[in-house]
């Protein structure tokens, strides 16, 4: 089942990211917009657009639509169950993704094979807006919409975006390796030397080795304490 509509406002069947989403980019204009917009939904930063207003609306019944592609008018608890359960359906459908780019080109691109082979498509426009500048120049930027109802497209095109630009099979995208946290992030490469990939920020960094000091010393004292269990063997 589908995302449910309030019958008397149906929303149009693309939308851009703020609604689908629920990501702070009200006017999308190039493709990373959408990268972001994949992460913070996957992150469970946000939540989509078309469901804070369906909240509020406290209609007494719902128009949801079925496998089938047929629709039906449901009570609003009932609507609220399945709507919440597809959000999160979809959250996982984007981590999903996010976690094959995050191992590598190579699992990310069989990942949207395996999508395409499936049926699931890119539906992503683009539309081109031209503004001139007060200099007599000009500046072309996109304009992108996607399906309202289901995010998975938005989350396929994320991945198309991280296996195009990806260099040596490593695409710009980590994953925090903080259990506490397992937030995905982009990759920031300043200066000299290797990025940071593993966690989002220094002080996650440093709390996972704290952590992981903390893990060996017990492990080392709980095999001393087995070694000291164990009877010795007579001379």
């Amino acid at each position: 089942m589908t995302h449910p509509a309030i019958i008397a406002n149906e929303g149009p069947p693309f939308s851009g990211l703020d609604d689908a989403l629920g990501a702070d980019v009200h006017d999308t204009r190039n493709p990373s917009d959408v990268l972001r917009a994949v992460i913070q939904f996957a992150n469970s930063e946000v939540t989509p657009h078309w469901w804070t207003r369906a909240r509020e609306a406290q209609a007494g019944l719902w128009l949801v639509t079925n496998d089938d592609g047929e629709t039906e008018a449901v009570d609003h608890d009932v609507a609220r169950a399945v709507a919440e359960h597809q959000i999160e359906m979809e959250r996982a459908f984007a981590a999903e993704v996010l976690d094959r780019a995050v191992e590598g080109a190579g699992p990310l691109v069989r990942r949207l094979r395996a999508a395409r082979q499936a049926g699931l498509r890119i539906r992503v426009r683009m539309e081109p807006s031209i503004q001139f500048t007060s200099g007599g120049g000009l500046r072309l930027r996109w304009n992108l919409t996607g399906p309202t109802g289901d995010s998975r497209g938005w989350a396929l095109f994320a991945g198309a975006l991280l296996a195009e630009q990806a260099n040596n099979d490593k695409t710009e995208l980590g994953r925090c390796r903080l259990e506490s946290c397992r937030r995905f992030f982009l990759v920031e490469r300043r200066g000299v030397g290797a990025p940071q990939t593993k966690y989002c920020c220094e002080e996650h960094r440093l709390e996972a080795h704290s952590l992981g000091a903390a893990d060996r010393q017990r492990r080392s004292r709980a095999a001393r304490k087995d070694r000291a269990r164990q009877p010795r063997r007579a001379r």
